[in-house]
């Protein structure tokens, strides 16, 4: 019995260590797989550069505000916020305050000018001067017939004060036309100097002037858009009244953009007119936009103490879903980018000198030497060693790995 027994416990044992280190083993074996992770060695466009943040912005031009040019009435608005337009489209019709006055009141002034140019250059002629002196003569006697009736009615003392208020009026109105039939005489009697017609001349191109003038200002009325763009803000309605030089719309042609990047003043002697960038937006998963370093400001723009130039980088075009104030992700090259191949910087290991990478083929790794070059963004450029689609160690312990 007590043989027994011992039997059993022993073959407990066994089986508890064997459970034992086979678990052990299996761990091992889950940790060793877990810890290698590879990376694939692939061409990349590879250079050296620099990292900043930037704004989008419209370019110079490419946002326009449009002010009333005077006071008045909108009549229409024919746009609404957002709004795509085209350059000459007309957006609203407003109407100046006293424009269709001055117009009626320039085209009057115009067309008496006229008639007095007309009349100097013209000259009398016979048939004119006769018809005016019959026509004085005419206005003459009537004069000295109201006179003559006037004073009889006065003589008479009977004669009603309505009665006499008439003659006296038709005295006035027959004093008048003599007058006037007088100076129509004279003026078509006397020849005219070159002096009078030169001035006569000098009153049409006024008038005309201000005639065009006039009619410049009531066209100003209706708002055409200057450029293409969208309508950004809109400040008007029908029945509005507004004043002289009030904000009415804002256009941005959204195709017009550019990146403000702001580089810090110890990286600023590194960015040069014309070298290439790449370009994301934070808010936007698009692709990524090239890019070229088109102005570099002198004047710096501080921030809390914090010195940094802005930068124009002008884009090769501009992806819909795109408008200003938007933060970029700028990239800039310092030399002009190569198509290159690299591996992750963690992939590379040193060994004395040399350069190593661990290399993954057929489920065996191993070591092999490799000639880095730049680095840039957590990629090392492989001169040589490597080819294109080598998988690589990027997790190994090595603990001369920079």
């Amino acid at each position: 019995m007590k043989k027994k027994t011992i039997y059993v416990l022993a073959g407990i044992l066994t089986l508890v260590i064997l459970v034992f280190a086979l678990s052990q083993s299996t761990e091992t074996d889950a940790q060793s797989a877990e810890e290698i992770r590879t990376a694939s060695a692939q061409k990349r466009v590879f250079g050296s550069s620099m990292l900043a943040v930037g704004t989008l912005k419209p370019e110079l031009g490419a946002m326009v505000q449009i002010d009333t040019p005077g006071a008045g009435v909108v009549e229409e608005v024919l746009v609404e916020q957002g709004a795509a337009v085209k350059a000459g489209d007309t957006l609203a019709v407003i109407t100046i305050d006293g424009a269709q006055q001055r117009i009626k009141k320039a085209e009057l002034a115009l067309q008496m000018a006229k008639l007095q140019l007309e009349q100097v250059t013209s000259g009398p002629r016979e048939e004119e001067v006769a018809r005016a002196r019959i026509n004085l003569e005419q206005a003459e006697n009537k004069l000295k017939e109201a006179e003559e009736t006037l004073s009889v009615l006065k003589d008479d003392e009977e004669t009603p004060s309505g009665q006499l208020d008439n003659a006296q009026r038709e005295v006035d109105n027959a004093d008048a036309q003599y007058r006037l039939a007088q100076q129509q005489y004279s003026l078509t009697k006397n020849k005219y100097t070159q002096n009078d017609i030169a001035q006569a001349e000098a009153r049409v191109e006024q008038a005309a002037n201000d005639l065009q003038e006039a009619r410049a200002l009531a066209e100003q009325g209706t708002i055409t858009a200057p450029i293409d763009g969208v309508v950004a803000e809109l400040h008007i309605y029908p029945g509005a009244v507004v004043s002289g030089n009030s904000n009415l719309i804002k256009l941005i042609d959204l195709n017009r953009l550019i990146v403000e990047a702001l580089i810090d003043e110890t990286d600023i002697i590194a960015i040069e007119k014309g070298q290439q960038a790449a370009i994301t937006l934070d808010s936007l998963d698009t692709e990524t936009l090239e890019g070229t370093v088109g102005s570099i400001s002198p004047l710096a723009k501080n921030e809390s103490g914090i010195i940094n130039y802005p930068v124009i980088i002008s884009l090769e075009h501009v992806a819909a879903g795109f408008y200003p104030d938007m933060t970029a992700v700028v990239t800039i090259y310092l030399e002009e980018p190569q198509e290159t191949l690299t591996v992750p910087s963690q992939a590379i290991s040193q060994s004395g000198s040399k350069q190593m990478v661990y290399v993954l083929q057929d489920d065996e790794i191993y070591e092999t030497e490799v000639q880095t070059g730049k680095r840039s963004d957590g990629y090392v450029e492989i001169v040589s060693g490597l080819k294109a689609g080598e998988k690589v160690v990027i997790n190994t312990a090595d603990e001369n790995r920079p």
